[in-house]
């Protein structure tokens, strides 16, 4: 807070902020009111991201991943090694940065304004749109609260190939046959017999990551739906909005 006689000099300073600052990195509140003391106030609150290389790095995490998830394909290695990598690539970057988080990068993507341009770009490149990617990162919230919740790793190209694999024998499907008609089939069995499950260590998050590809191709199959804006706006709406204002004499 700042006392009447800093007003002038915050109002000077203000118009230089804006024009610094990007518009899905800002946020500017102003408040006037007094004080207990009867000394007004003027409250500025700016977001903290104010880093500009740091918002060139959230950017390209945009954009990447608006090219990335619309070409997600479980059947297609190089889809799934790109949709992987950039998982990975996501959670180090959140990690190096800890104020950084999937909510704050969806919100990014959120404020993005959907142009003509960006729709004609988005139908010739196959890109998803920034509500579409603002979604997603609910997505990787979901995702990534399950590996903590359940300390789980990311899977790597072979863990998903090796499920891939094994979900092609529909072995889990068999086994619960047997077990409907009382034929029981442990899991040292299976070992042993023909046709062999490839191994997937149990720290990872293999089923996870298969119910995240999952729902990512069924929110890009929702290209007009909408819905999605209701309920993008219910996650990030006023995500840049202060809760609360202190006072300062």
């Amino acid at each position: 807070m700042f006392a009447i006689s800093k007003m002038w000099g915050i109002a000077l300073i203000i118009p230089s902020l804006l024009l610094c600052m990007d518009e899905t990195s800002r946020t500017l509140t102003q408040s006037v009111g007094s004080s207990g003391s009867g000394n007004s106030y003027f409250s500025v609150v700016i977001h903290p991201l104010q880093d500009p290389l740091l918002q060139v790095r959230i950017n390209d995490i945009h954009e990447k991943t608006a090219s990335s998830i619309p070409k997600i394909n479980e059947h297609d290695n190089q889809s799934v090694s790109n949709f992987i990598s950039l998982i990975g690539n996501i959670n180090t970057f959140m990690r190096e940065n800890p104020h950084i988080t999937e909510h704050y990068l969806g919100s990014f993507s959120y404020v993005k304004e959907s142009s003509l341009g960006n729709s004609v770009k988005e139908k010739i490149f196959d890109i998803a749109s920034p509500l579409h990617v603002a979604l997603f990162f609910k997505q990787l919230q979901n995702y990534n609260d399950k590996l903590k919740a359940y300390e789980k790793t990311h899977p790597s190209l072979a863990d998903w190939t090796a499920h891939l694999h094994n979900k092609g024998l529909q072995i889990d499907k068999a086994m619960k046959i047997g077990e409907a008609i009382g034929i029981c089939i442990t899991t040292e069995s299976i070992k042993h017999n023909a046709p062999p499950l490839q191994t997937i260590e149990p720290t990872v998050a293999i089923t996870a990551f298969a119910e995240l590809i999952t729902n990512t191709v069924a929110l890009i199959k929702l290209k007009n739906n909408p819905h999605l804006k209701t309920l993008a706006d219910l996650i990030y709406l006023n995500i840049y909005a202060t809760t609360e204002t202190q006072e300062k004499s």
